[in-house]
């Protein structure tokens, strides 16, 4: 349980950044999450993604359903990763958080604000954490989905 806190509250540190590289510390500025889920195991094309909780944020451009993804960032880091690199790595999650309806129950929970689909790539815990964030409005998502389905290039691993 105190991996978890401590994972989400590192997770909600570098969500408030929108594609963005950080390394992460406490602030007590930051959104609260609310509709909190725990560790869960995603099988997306025949492949296990492993994910850390879901969660909502309010954040000051809309209500953001939240993916914490831990990721191994390998001898490279966080700081050397481009929005493209990081967005081929979650938009599988963010499909499936989309084609299964994961973010519909933020409608419900914050009424009509505008919606957004936020996966944090991280690495480490507290503030020696070091992450990447992508965000894309529900818009954006479903534009790149619909581009996908018909042909179109989207990112993918």
């Amino acid at each position: 349980m105190v991996k978890t806190v401590s994972t989400l509250i590192t997770s909600v540190l570098i969500l408030s950044c929108s594609g963005c590289k950080l390394s992460c510390g406490p602030s007590a500025a930051q959104p609260k999450p609310f509709s909190h889920t725990g560790w869960q195991q995603w099988e997306i094309d025949g492949q296990v993604y492993e994910i850390e909780s879901t969660y909502f944020l309010m954040m000051p451009k809309g209500l953001h359903y939240c993916i914490q993804h831990p990721y191994d960032f390998g001898d490279s880091s966080s700081e050397q990763m481009t929005r493209e690199q990081a967005l081929r790595i979650a938009f599988p999650l963010m499909r499936y958080a989309y084609k299964n309806g994961l973010h519909e129950k933020g409608v419900v929970i914050g009424g009509r604000p505008r919606l957004h689909m936020a996966v944090a790539l991280f690495e480490g815990e507290g503030p020696n954490a070091k992450g990447y964030n992508v965000v894309l409005s529900i818009d954006e998502l479903r534009d790149l989905i619909e581009q996908g389905e018909h042909g179109g290039t989207i990112p993918g691993p």
